[in-house]
């Protein structure tokens, strides 16, 4: 009780906490469970704490897994996915609790099974999303300077202001006077404002805020220069700032965001094509949804209607190949063996439990086919591949 307690007091900030007492791994959970407020963070954070106090991996693994979380979570928020709620966290507890040791291939296969609204933002959408939506109304004024202030971070050149320092400025001011009315209007672009006004592209971060207020943009553009923020600087070469300009912007804002905030290219996309011929070494969290068509073991082709099906056909083969070697090879996954009697029956007295989802029957085939080859000294595995049902 007391490990956890302590595993809890490490992961909860409050206004008051100063970051420049806390070490590098606990400014990266300051900034997951703080400055993105994700409440439920603390859950998958202990756990890992746990395993780290275990040395099943070091500080600079563990620091490379709460990015790949901070990645989830700001996504999700910008996306308006479900991020790390209760449920996500239990589901990546469940995924890792298979894994010993595990890797950073493994944690990030771990936070990305989720598909709908509970999936990790891909890029195209992360993208398109800070493009386009009214950032600084549906994500707040709080992660719209967490967003800034990450993206200057990330390309500093000069010595930043401090966080506290740093304001959100509109380019085109939130209340129009007559000069921008006039200047948008004489560029045939009075919808500007009302369509673009809280959008990333027109965002930008300024220790002197009040100085800008309505200023002209040319006005602008000279206090800009001055500043210590580049991305604020860079609005000195436009000439104006019209739709066209502020949606130049923000594209270019936003591909820098996905080095940011970041999701490996093997994960970005879960298409997959039907008529590929996969094997046990495949990705089984891509398989998510899908049905198995054939099941081909060396020369033979078998109709596979289900998963499940899949995972009785092989231990059948497996069974039927060296009944002591395959009794053997359980030990890896005894408890999913009884003598008491299921729907699949193997033989007297020997029974197998039945009714998994697609990645545990072939997670279970995997482990069952290793552990007979390393047993029996073959390459059972080898002769394994599927194709999927269209």
């Amino acid at each position: 009780m007391y490990r956890y307690a302590k595993f809890f007091h490490r992961v909860i900030f409050s206004d008051d906490t100063n970051l420049n007492n806390l070490s590098s791994l606990d400014k990266k959970f300051y900034e997951l469970v703080y400055s993105l407020d994700a409440k439920n963070a603390p859950i998958i954070l202990m756990y890992l704490l746990d395993r780290y106090e275990k040395n099943h991996f070091d500080e600079a693994t563990f620091i490379k897994f709460v990015d790949s979380l901070i990645s989830f979570a700001f996504r999700a928020k910008i996306c308006k996915h479900n991020g790390i709620n209760a449920q996500f966290a239990g589901n990546v507890l469940a995924r890792l609790d298979r894994e010993n040791p595990f890797d950073e291939k493994i944690f990030w296969r771990a936070i990305t099974f989720g598909k709908g609204s509970y999936a990790f933002p891909n890029d195209k959408d992360f993208q398109a999303a800070l493009v386009t939506k009214n950032l600084y109304e549906t994500i707040k004024p709080n992660l719209c300077k967490y967003l800034l202030y990450s993206l200057e971070r990330a390309n500093r050149a000069r010595e930043l202001p401090t966080y506290s320092e740093a304001t959100i400025e509109h380019i085109i001011p939130q209340k129009l006077n007559n000069r921008w009315e006039k200047y948008l209007r004489e560029r045939n672009d009075s919808s500007a404002h009302e369509i673009f006004l809280h959008t990333l592209g027109n965002l930008t971060l300024t220790a002197y805020n009040s100085e800008l207020s309505n200023a002209d943009f040319d006005t602008k553009k000279k206090i800009y220069e001055q500043s210590n923020f580049s991305y604020t600087r860079a609005l000195t070469k436009y000439d104006e700032w019209t739709s066209k300009q502020i949606q130049a912007r923000a594209k270019k804002l936003a591909a820098e965001a996905i080095d940011i905030w970041t999701l490996p290219e093997e994960f970005n996309s879960r298409s997959i094509n039907l008529g590929d011929t996969f094997n046990l070494d495949s990705d089984f969290g891509a398989l998510k949804g899908t049905r198995p068509a054939t099941l081909s073991i060396g020369d033979k082709e078998i109709k596979m209607p289900h998963w499940n099906h899949l995972l009785r056909e092989i231990v059948r083969q497996l069974y039927a190949l060296d009944k002591d070697t395959f009794r053997q090879a359980t030990a890896v996954r005894k408890n999913l063996f009884t003598t008491e009697p299921t729907y699949f029956k193997l033989d007297e007295n020997f029974y197998m439990e039945v009714g998994f989802s697609t990645e545990d029957c072939l997670r279970i085939a995997k482990s069952l086919v290793e552990n007979f080859d390393r047993i029996g000294d073959t390459n059972f595995k080898e002769d394994i591949s599927f194709r999927l049902r269209r």
